[in-house]
């Protein structure tokens, strides 16, 4: 790699008589022109000294900006020098035209994330913001050269002392810098993953449900209709989605269009843009009651008018309340619901597996988990042993 020089395009010039000037160097022994986006009159320009002449009335700024642009250009060789990496003269323009992509992490991963709308969901791409500003809030700026196993330590450990964060929470955190680290390595930014010397370590899951009795309630208090408009009208959707494992994200976009011969057939919000995987959930006759129910509550072409996100857990805590349930419920509770109880009832972790739309049996294994209700009746059995 030999110098950067000023180099005066004399060869074009454009309408208004002024021609550009790039920075000139070759790498690989390619030569390489690089934008500097400035334009003078070839009389304002002094090919000795391949600065912009006094006489210009903005020769001072131009001539600041192209000792600027010298000293980026110069920072990315000595960068890919430093690495023992292999620099490519795309590789050299992409951080030059972006310097602040590849000097910020924060400015980075934020474009990275932006980048993901339409691959990813909105509440993915939500809780992936919500992380990049709790790392804002940790240390304000961060270079690549930041992000080291100190800096990754010490946001383990301000999410658990200052965040109140456990280990789970954590874990998901951490994970998700580690994508972001991942990304930057394969796009040649960084030579490793600082994460590589680190294992992650995350909690045993906790799984919140509804028992059998607390569904039975539940599912009471709406059969009576009592409840004000907006509580009874939120119950009729957490009750599907307790009766069918889905998320709220699917809840809120199915129609009944994906409904043949009773048979709920639709993709996960989830991983529609992912996996492309289709799901089938055959529906009982309390799941057919509530879609015939929601017809007085809906106002498109979707099955079922839901409220935010949050105004529902908002509703749910209400209707826990009026209905004595002493659990933290949200949405998500729903899902749990359905899984551990379907395995209470069945076994079958398989089939669970696909009602959930599982890619992997891992990922329904933290259902496996037993209810005390059925860990007593199993002691009981036991305890014949004994006799």
């Amino acid at each position: 790699m030999g110098r950067i020089l000023i180099y005066y395009r004399d060869d074009y010039v454009k309408n208004d008589g002024t021609s550009s000037i790039f920075l000139q160097l070759f790498i690989g022994k390619k030569r390489v022109l690089v934008k500097t986006g400035i334009s003078v009159e070839k009389d304002f320009f002094d090919y000795q000294e391949r600065t912009i002449r006094k006489g210009h009335p903005k020769s001072r700024d131009y001539n600041l900006l192209l000792n600027q642009a010298k000293a980026r250009a110069n920072d990315i060789l000595i960068r890919y020098r430093l690495m023992e990496k292999q620099l490519s003269p795309e590789n050299f323009k992409r951080e030059f035209y972006n310097p602040s992509n590849y000097i910020d992490f924060y400015a980075w991963m934020n474009q990275e994330i932006e980048l993901a709308k339409g691959l990813l969901t909105p509440s993915t791409i939500s809780q992936r913001f919500s992380i990049l500003n709790k790392l804002k809030e940790y240390s304000k700026k961060a270079t690549f050269a930041d992000i080291n196993l100190d800096y990754i330590e010490g946001f383990e450990k301000y999410l658990k002392t200052r965040r109140k964060n456990n280990i789970n929470t954590a874990y998901k955190n951490l994970r998700t810098l580690s994508i972001y680290l991942n990304i930057a390595v394969r796009k040649d930014l960084i030579p490793i993953n600082p994460f590589r010397q680190i294992r992650l370590r995350k909690g045993p899951p906790n799984i919140v449900y509804l028992d059998r009795n607390e569904l039975r309630i539940l599912k009471q208090k709406y059969n009576d209709g009592v409840l004000r408009f907006n509580l009874q009208k939120t119950l009729l959707y957490f009750l599907f989605s307790c009766v069918t494992g889905l998320r709220y994200s699917d809840i809120k976009t199915i129609t009944g269009e994906m409904i043949i011969n009773n048979i709920l057939i639709f993709e996960p919000q989830k991983t529609k843009n992912t996996t492309g995987k289709t799901i089938k959930v055959p529906l009982t006759d309390f799941a057919r009651k509530l879609i015939q129910d929601a017809g007085r509550f809906r106002v498109s072409g979707n099955i079922f008018d839901t409220y935010s996100d949050q105004k529902t857990n908002v509703y749910l805590k209400d209707i826990a309340i009026l209905c004595g349930i002493k659990k933290n419920i949200t949405f998500h509770i729903a899902r749990h619901t359905f899984a551990t109880l379907f395995l209470e009832e069945t076994d079958d972790l398989a089939t669970l597996q696909q009602l959930l739309g599982h890619s992997s049996i891992m990922q329904t294994m933290v259902y496996a988990h037993v209810s005390e209700m059925k860990k007593k009746i199993q002691i009981k059995k036991f305890e014949k042993v004994l006799i």
